[in-house]
């Protein structure tokens, strides 16, 4: 099965840290990140088109990811 790619790279700009996850539509995906990260924890950057997620959740959100797309680690 080819996995589409999926950048994360660390939310460094971002006051409360973090991480950026740019990620393609899917469906399972966000049903499945919704469930497991807490609102307040993530918010969506529809100008950037990337998720931000807490320090808390990253690895989390990571781990979801990985499991619909090819992550790429960026700098």
């Amino acid at each position: 099965m080819l996995m589409l790619p999926a950048q994360v790279y660390d939310a460094s700009d971002n006051p409360d840290g973090g991480i950026y996850l740019r990620v393609p539509y899917d469906v399972d995906f966000l049903d499945e990140f919704k469930d497991a990260i807490e609102p307040g924890e993530r918010y969506w950057d529809g100008y950037d088109r990337e998720w931000w997620v807490s320090e808390r959740y990253s690895k989390r959100a990571i781990r979801i990811a990985s499991g619909y797309f090819n992550i790429e680690y960026m700098d």
